[in-house]
Parts: C-alpha cells; sequence; structure tokens
C-alpha cells in the first residue's frame, strides 16, 4: 500500500557511473508500461500523451516508446488498474 506522507522528504541522486540516456530510456520505458498496467485507461491515455509530449524529441525517447509499445502485447493482458481512490 502507499501512502502519502507530506512530512516525509527523499533525495536521490542518480548515480555518475550510469548512462544518463539508458537511464532516461530506462524511465520512459518503465513509466509508460507501469502506466499501462496500473492507471485507469483515460489517465493512461492522458499520462502517455503528456509523456510523448514533453520528451526529448531524440532517438533515446523514440527507441523507449518503440520497445514499450512492442509490449503491448504482453502489457494489455495483465492490466490490474489500481483503484483511483485508495489510502488509509
Amino acid at each position: 500500500m502507499l501512502y502519502y506522507l507530506p512530512e516525509a522528504v527523499v533525495r536521490h541522486a542518480p548515480s555518475v557511473q550510469r548512462d544518463p540516456t539508458r537511464r532516461r530510456w530506462l524511465g520512459i520505458h518503465n513509466t509508460l508500461w507501469f502506466t499501462w498496467l496500473r492507471r485507469p485507461l483515460p489517465a493512461a491515455a492522458q499520462c502517455t500523451a503528456e509523456l510523448a509530449r514533453t520528451v526529448p524529441r531524440d532517438a533515446a525517447s523514440a527507441a523507449a516508446f518503440a520497445v514499450a509499445l512492442a509490449g503491448l502485447p504482453w502489457v494489455l493482458p495483465d492490466r490490474r488498474p489500481v483503484p483511483r481512490t485508495s489510502g488509509p
């Protein structure tokens, strides 16, 4: 279960040893799959459109979208959207 705790502050510094382009590729790909697997369809479509609009226009972003889309035959049958309201 996930909770929002406004008093919790978490900071993450990405590793300088990892390839930032690969990290972005994975981030886009994983964001798309998570969105398609767990968000209701209207929210998933809106998030996908927003991501497509805001990611850098380069080969890495295009490849991340292409690979994510190629995985749709696996993703769609495993969809288990989280209810719109959940929490304590």
